[in-house]
């Protein structure tokens, strides 16, 4: 354990985020399989040095396929710089209209209407931490919860958006007004997406880690 990350951002992690981390080999994974204070878990995925060398030549959303039950009828919601990647690797998707940044409540309504349209048994998130938020309550509203897959792309979305199962949407002016605390099946980060990351956005990322560790 600690081969990718090391043991000593474990402490950190955990006083952070109030988890109890264990950490697993898994597979060509590095596993971290936490259990948050309200008693519910998933897992929070990371490549190994293996599989990254693997996959240093292709998209690394190329195993993003493999990470999905079989059979699971899946809507996808996905940032713009990746869109047509995730239509690729999931032909069989059903791939949700563009994120608008406000969040409105308007925009889960669309996706909701769109699940049952399509009979939709999970929901995929690819992007930052706005894409994150809304396939995250949209899918614990639709049938009183579906699964949800939260692949975060962004910084800030990988160090904060996507840790806790903190999910919601803005209304009457409000930010995340509504919302709910919904753990994804699991999430899956690879901070080798960053390198594409523009700076201000990475940059945005690293001042909430500052603050955090000032906190």
């Amino acid at each position: 354990p600690g081969e990718y990350i090391g043991e000593e951002v474990v402490p950190l992690f955990e006083e952070a985020t109030g988890a109890t981390v264990v950490m697993e080999n898994f597979d060509s994974n590095e596993q971290m399989y936490i259990k948050v204070a309200n008693g519910e878990s998933y897992d929070l995925l990371i490549p190994s040095d293996y599989m990254i060398q693997r996959l240093k030549d292709e998209n690394l959303l190329q195993e993003l396929p493999l990470l999905l039950p079989p059979g699971c009828r899946v809507l996808a919601l996905a940032g713009s710089h990746c869109r047509k990647r995730v239509a690729d690797l999931l032909p069989g998707a059903v791939i949700a209209p563009p994120v608008r940044a406000e969040l409105p409540l308007d925009d889960a309504e669309e996706i909701l209407q769109l699940a049952r349209a399509e009979k939709i048994t999970a929901v995929v998130a690819v992007g930052g931490g706005v894409v994150g938020d809304l396939a995250g309550f949209a899918a614990s509203m639709y049938m009183r919860g579906i699964d949800f897959y939260n692949i975060p792309t962004t910084l800030l979305s990988q160090v904060d958006a996507a840790i806790g199962g903190k999910t919601g949407v803005n209304y009457n002016g409000y930010k995340n007004v509504l919302g709910v605390i919904r753990q994804p099946q699991f999430t899956y980060i690879c901070p080798q997406v960053l390198e594409s990351l523009p700076a201000r956005d990475f940059l945005s990322g690293a001042a909430e880690l500052l603050k955090t560790f000032i906190i």
